[in-house]
């Protein structure tokens, strides 16, 4: 378990977030990913030095500060969304794991934001220009290799007894 970096007793965090505060968000993201950790760790100490007081007194008006904090941050929606589920998914383990009376996270919600992820895939004939217009043979042959397979794996029904996929090379 990759635990939170703790500030030295004269670093500024130890003042604002106690050992307890730390536990929580230890036992929290206990069995998240090393990725996971990183973020929701930053987030949570983020969140506490922000709120400056202890996780039990944070109230719904804080949580709603806090949000109204972030919309007038230079952060994109997503990374809000994204911070702010983080906080919601703390408080919802405190709150079950007893630490807390009541969840004031349970009030607020992350920004809708448009999802441009398919503004970021390519069409097909796009691809195939690319391919053609590549011009070292062995990055086109791996191109078309990679679009083939990626079609044919799309198209597969799902079955274990698929015939095996033939390659053909067009250039």
């Amino acid at each position: 378990m990759n635990s939170i970096e703790k500030v030295p007793e004269n670093g500024l965090i130890s003042s604002s977030i106690s050992s307890e505060e730390y536990r929580l968000i230890e036992m929290w993201i206990h069995r998240k990913s090393v990725h996971t950790q990183r973020y929701y760790s930053r987030h949570a100490v983020d969140f506490l030095l922000w709120i400056k007081k202890p996780i039990q007194l944070v109230t719904l008006e804080d949580m709603q500060g806090w949000v109204s904090m972030l919309a007038e941050s230079v952060l994109e929606e997503s990374t809000q969304a994204q911070t702010i589920e983080s906080i919601k998914s703390l408080f919802s383990f405190a709150h079950e794991d007893m630490k807390l009376m009541a969840n004031p996270s349970l009030f607020i919600s992350p920004p809708k934001f448009k999802d441009c992820l398919v503004e970021r895939i390519l069409p097909e004939d796009d691809v195939k220009l690319m391919i053609r217009l590549e011009k070292n043979q062995r990055n086109q042959r791996f191109s078309q290799t990679y679009l083939q397979l990626s079609q044919e794996w799309v198209s597969a029904p799902l079955s274990f007894t698929q015939s095996p996929i033939v390659l053909q090379f067009t250039i």
